[in-house]
């Protein structure tokens, strides 16, 4: 019998380009981080509100599903721009 060969296929369907590697990746994490900043959101309404109960009170018509849309897209688009838009302390270079 002779070795099975282990190493990757330099071409075919089953390689994927590093872009894709790299979209992948980064889709999951984008995924991993709005679950959590979700989780927390909740947990931020039930401290604010004193309410534990708050966390099932979804909204029950079109504009309160709206206005909770709205209020998660100002969410993530206020974390992206205080990431993007952090100043760097001085001397610090990115790594690599």
């Amino acid at each position: 019998m002779s070795k099975p060969d282990f190493r990757r296929p330099v071409s075919g369907p089953y390689r994927q380009s590093r872009w894709t590697v790299v979209l992948e990746v980064a889709f999951g994490w984008v995924a991993k981080g709005t679950m959590v900043l979700v989780g927390l959101g909740m947990v931020a309404l039930a401290a604010l509100t004193g309410d534990v109960s708050a966390l099932a009170d979804l909204p029950t018509t079109k504009k309160g599903w709206l206005y909770l849309l709205l209020v998660m897209i100002g969410v993530v688009a206020l974390i992206f721009a205080v990431h993007h838009f952090w100043p760097w302390p001085s001397g610090v270079r990115p790594a690599g």
